[in-house]
């Protein structure tokens, strides 16, 4: 019989080992830097950065005057102790991406546009003429089991 060592193949962890962590995009990042509790590194992913390339085991990020110097050595650290793998996380001069903060303001500010053309706001726009939107949010997805269920009072068994 094979020891148990000749039969684990090598992309399985070893027994009792966590299963290796594999980053397929900045997103996954982002969420990782979330799981291990990590403020400062989330802050600066959304606001301090702009994505130029990714791939597994190589970043390419364009930093904001805001960043800290040492953030792409401390993500490359980070990235190493988190996935077990090494990575290269290095700095370009080409734009990149809008940071994620640019990003997630720029949707809000075309919803809050799309808002204000649709007839019904306008109406209401202009019939109170003080009126303000505080605040855009998406209907909640209907519960198909719920709205198939007949409203009224329940049956006794």
């Amino acid at each position: 019989a094979a020891a148990p060592w000749e039969e684990q193949r090598p992309d399985e962890p070893a027994p009792g080992q966590a299963e290796p962590i594999r980053l397929e995009s900045f997103a996954a990042l982002l969420d990782l830097a979330r799981d291990k509790r990590d403020p400062q590194l989330c802050h600066h992913l959304r606001c301090d950065v702009h994505l130029v390339s990714f791939e597994r085991g190589r970043i390419e990020l364009r930093t904001t005057a805001e960043a800290p110097r040492d953030l792409l050595g401390s993500l490359t650290k980070k990235l190493r102790d988190w996935t077990g793998e090494r990575w290269v996380v290095s700095h370009s001069e080409k734009p990149g991406d809008p940071s994620l903060r640019e990003q997630e303001e720029a949707a809000a500010s075309e919803a809050r546009r799309a808002v204000m053309a649709h007839p019904v706001v306008k109406a209401v726009m202009e019939r109170f003429p003080g009126a303000e939107i505080q605040r855009i949010s998406a209907p909640e997805p209907a519960d198909d089991a719920a709205a198939s269920e007949p409203r009224g009072e329940e049956e006794e068994s």
